[in-house]
């Protein structure tokens, strides 16, 4: 690959990860608006929903990401315990800040908390990506032995259709948000779901995708959308208000038809023709602080809500969405000037670390031998 496709490669990786942090933000910031399914007339009902319906993609486009990324030929890069590390450092220093945040800092119940379930509902995908991260090898020697599309047959089947079934028999199943509740326990089980979207990733990343083939996901992408959005109104609606979650999970074949299309056709693109460089710089900065937004950015929205900012504006999940975008960047940025912090809060680097340690002993002992 020569230096212009890897180039145009990180370009729609940073779109990605711009609209999937994007997605996440808004996700959490109008979920409030969702579940007041009783207190709202259809169309405001609605109107949140068509964007609610769409937010859901950010989770599975983050997972296909790494999967594109990690499960490339050389290897992703740094090794595997060196990308643990990067994940796991911030990922521990978050997660004790919200356990003591979510506790009024009570430290009595740090241990229980960070053990047995996320300190905080956003930290779930954490453990998930860690998870993935140690079976790297295995998932890798799926790709190698080029027995991964078997694998995602076989994954469809038990995440995709039994789910589905589950719902049109109208049997009663327990919903992934209720299982990430005990996240260590059903551990397994999150990492064989998520890591369908992983391979996914990697699939389409070194897949020729006809535009014949494109127009058509395109079309099933739609429908799926637009079942999503109806669907969800006319189940929520036959449960008494009470928001049936279904379509909005990452188990739902309507979320996998949008997740594959919005990465195919953002991967699609020459972002550099069409932006000329202007805008560019917009979804790199986004793309290289996303992990940090996604860690942050349930602390800003918290603090917002408290203060009522936006009560009562009409759209105010919009305003609540950009405005906790732009103060999770900022706070994200001015952290990734401080080293240490950065290094606490964002991205663990221990190769880094090593080289200054080494250095800053060098220094000593210059010093000593002067003296």
């Amino acid at each position: 690959m020569d230096i212009k496709e890897e180039n145009i490669r990180l370009d729609y990786i940073d779109v990605l990860r711009g609209v999937a942090i994007i997605a996440v933000v808004f996700l959490h910031a109008s979920s409030d608006y969702v579940w007041g399914f009783t207190g709202k007339t259809a169309i405001d009902w609605l109107v949140v929903n068509s964007f609610y319906s769409l937010s859901v993609l950010g989770v599975p486009i983050f997972f296909m990401i790494s999967g594109t990324l990690l499960l490339k030929k050389n290897g992703g890069g740094d090794s595997l315990s060196r990308q643990i590390l990067k994940v796991f450092v911030p990922f521990l220093c978050w997660s004790l800040f919200y356990c003591c945040y979510a506790n009024d800092f009570d430290l009595s119940r740090l241990k229980a908390e960070m053990l047995f379930s996320p300190a905080y509902y956003h930290l779930w995908f954490m453990y998930v990506i860690l998870g993935i991260y140690l079976s790297l090898p295995l998932i890798r020697l799926i790709v190698e032995k080029m027995r991964y599309r078997y694998f995602l047959t076989i994954w469809a089947g038990a995440f995709l259709v039994i789910p589905m079934m589950y719902k049109v028999l109208n049997v009663e199943m327990p919903t992934s948000w209720m299982l990430r509740e005990n996240i260590l326990f059903f551990l397994p089980y999150f990492i064989l779901w998520f890591s369908g979207y992983f391979l996914i990733g990697r699939y389409i990343d070194e897949s020729v995708i006809s535009s014949k083939q494109k127009v058509i996901l395109c079309i099933l992408a739609i429908v799926s959308y637009l079942m999503t959005v109806f669907g969800s109104y006319y189940l929520t609606s036959m449960s008494e208000g009470v928001l049936d979650m279904y379509l909005y999970s990452e188990a739902s074949i309507t979320v996998l038809f949008m997740s594959v299309a919005v990465f195919i056709i953002i991967k699609g693109i020459e972002w550099r023709k069409v932006f000329k460089g202007r805008f560019l710089w917009f979804f790199r900065g986004i793309g290289v602080l996303a992990y940090g937004i996604y860690l942050i950015h349930p602390l800003v929205l918290e603090e917002l809500r408290k203060r009522d900012l936006f009560d009562g504006a009409y759209f105010e999940w919009i305003y609540l969405t950009v405005s906790c975008l732009v103060i999770s960047f900022v706070l994200v940025w001015l952290i990734s000037r401080i080293w240490l912090l950065r290094n606490m809060l964002i991205s663990f680097e221990l190769r880094k670390i090593w080289d200054l340690s080494r250095e800053g002993i060098r220094g000593l002992k210059r010093v000593w031998k002067k003296a």
